[in-house]
């Protein structure tokens, strides 16, 4: 009888570590990126020959918080170094050296970043979608 109490309860907690664990991951669009495989790279979509000269083609998140925005060769603006953060279904990517966002990105989906807002030259517009081949 007591073992099939230690049992019962056994089964009951996995059961509620299981569905906090679900709950949490529907509720936070943070876990499109916090999960995902290390460096995940976005790519501009329908990015043209020229596109590559002239735009941000790509953005790339590291597990540990690191983004990456490469400006184009033809940009004489050197963004800082980046690291990334998710809040409100929002992919905000700051200088490691200052707390101001440098750009926001909006989460469309697991595979899909579109550029709501930028603070500094970077060589993309409003609206640009970004999507990742994983």
């Amino acid at each position: 009888m007591k073992k099939q109490v230690i049992l019962i309860a056994l089964i009951v907690i996995a059961l509620f570590v299981t569905t906090i664990v679900i709950v949490l991951n529907m509720i936070s669009k943070s876990t499109f990126i916090a999960h995902e495989d290390s460096p995940k790279t976005y790519w501009l979509e329908n990015a043209t020959d020229e596109d590559k000269f002239e735009r941000m083609v790509s953005i790339t998140l590291y597990r540990r918080g690191a983004a990456a925005l490469p400006q184009p060769m033809i940009s004489s603006y050197m963004l800082p170094d980046g690291k990334h953060d998710v809040v409100n279904g929002e992919l905000i990517i700051y200088a490691t050296t200052v707390n101001e966002p440098l750009a926001i990105f909006i989460i469309e989906d697991n595979d899909t970043l579109v550029l709501k807002s930028k603070n500094v030259p970077i060589s993309a517009d409003i609206g640009a979608r970004y999507k990742s081949n994983q």
